[in-house]
């Protein structure tokens, strides 16, 4: 039986992850590295309640923050190539992220104990839910509310200038500028707004998880967040919603098949892309790749 109190937190900033992969992808783009910018949320809010005593709701907003300002200052170059080159450059990301985390080291003292980032050994102490006595039901109540919001930020981005911008961009971006929108500058806004919804995932991460290490950002990230969205299709942003929950849910199910859960995981998602290539909501003809 699935506890859904204690999955709910991972499921929902899965799907913030996921959600931050699809505003890429409708760039007609496929980023591996967005677990940089979650990386950089996740430091970010962890030292602003730990060692600064912020509330969690600020600390979050600072998260998203640095997710967009470390996307927006990258995608002034990363946004002017595009296809494999495009994609080989967040791979370089991404390990390059991790790096930098590992070498984060600042420590203060709050509360009478010495807090905050220590290097290769992780950042730990991040107890804001524990401190402020925020149980399991309210954390999952916190996750939920926040994916929900990401959802529907996203959907409503799709439908604003931007986002219709967006998809005549994927579509054919020498079209696009032929009818004055500028590709660079419209993929760039896109890749800071995936850059600030991975860095308000990473900031919730932070904090459920209360541990932080480089390797929570690892490459395997990126690409378990491009495949949720991929698995649940490109034509609405419901598609990360569904593939997400097909990797968590349905992975948490497996669990009564004990070591060969990942196997038998493994076969239902190649049988899935043999049946739906496209994802479980197909991309509409018109739209992104």
């Amino acid at each position: 039986m699935i506890d859904i109190v204690a999955i709910t937190p991972l499921f929902s900033i899965s799907l913030i992850l996921a959600l931050s992969c699809y505003l890429v992808l409708k760039s007609g783009e496929i980023s591996f590295g967005q677990q940089a910018f979650f990386g950089a949320g996740a430091y970010a809010g962890g030292i602003l309640t730990t060692m600064f005593g912020w509330q969690l709701v600020p600390a979050l907003i600072l998260s998203a923050a640095a997710g967009a300002v470390s996307a927006a200052i990258i995608g002034v170059s990363l946004c002017r190539v595009s296809g494999f080159r495009f994609t080989l450059m967040t791979l370089v990301l991404g390990e390059f992220a991790k790096e930098v985390f590992v070498k984060i080291e600042w420590r203060s003292v709050a509360d009478g104990r010495a807090v905050g980032p220590e290097g290769p050994l992780g950042f730990s102490g991040i107890d804001y839910f524990y401190n402020h006595g925020i149980q399991h039901g309210m954390q999952a109540a916190i996750a939920s509310g926040l994916a929900i919001l990401c959802v529907v930020g996203v959907w409503l981005y799709g439908r604003t200038d931007p986002g219709r911008r967006l998809i005549a961009v994927a579509g054919d971006p020498v079209l696009a500028a032929s009818v004055a929108i500028n590709p660079i500058r419209t993929r760039l806004l896109a890749f800071t707004s995936a850059g600030a919804v991975a860095g308000l995932g990473g900031g919730l991460f932070a904090h459920q998880a209360t541990y932080i290490e480089a390797s929570n950002f690892s490459l395997m990230v990126g690409v378990h967040a491009v495949a949720y969205t991929l698995l649940g299709g490109l034509a609405s942003v419901l598609g990360p919603v569904a593939g997400t929950t097909l990797d968590i849910v349905f992975l948490e199910g497996l669990r009564v098949v004990g070591a060969y859960r990942m196997v038998a995981f493994g076969s239902l998602i190649v049988l899935m892309l043999i049946l739906w290539p496209r994802g479980l909501i197909g991309t509409r003809s018109g739209g992104p790749p």
